[in-house]
């Protein structure tokens, strides 16, 4: 199953297929899945200028200021609670989304890391 993706401005988009980034730096383990934006329900993809861009509407963020909701860490909530990852938690289930990091290769994932870290807390 290959990963849907595509190129703007310079910036190329892979489908966002990882676990929850906020489960995990909460010691939760989640599955990977596909997400989604919630204002609209567009399919969410991650540049390597380590943005990311709703299919849909278009709307684009840096990942550091991306909040996550999904049901595991929402607990017994009827409506999704969302959070922010951690630097090191989104670095992480990122280097371990296996299908990601054998469709984009090496160098997109290096690219991705290097503007996660710069773009942190802008």
């Amino acid at each position: 199953m290959a990963l849907n993706k595509y190129s703007k401005g310079g910036v190329t988009y892979f489908q966002l297929y990882i676990s929850c980034p906020v489960c995990h730096e909460e010691g939760l383990n989640t599955p990977h899945s596909y997400w989604t934006h919630a204002v609209d329900g567009g399919d969410i993809y991650v540049g390597d200028d380590a943005s990311y861009q709703c299919k849909q509407c278009g709307h684009t963020k840096h990942v550091s200021a991306w909040e996550y909701g999904c049901p595991s860490h929402s607990g017994d909530s009827d409506e999704y609670v969302y959070k922010r990852a951690t630097i090191a938690s989104l670095a992480s289930v990122m280097s371990c989304a296996g299908q990601l990091v054998t469709e984009s290769g090496l160098p997109w994932l290096q690219t991705f890391m290097a503007n996660l870290e710069s773009g942190w807390g802008s």
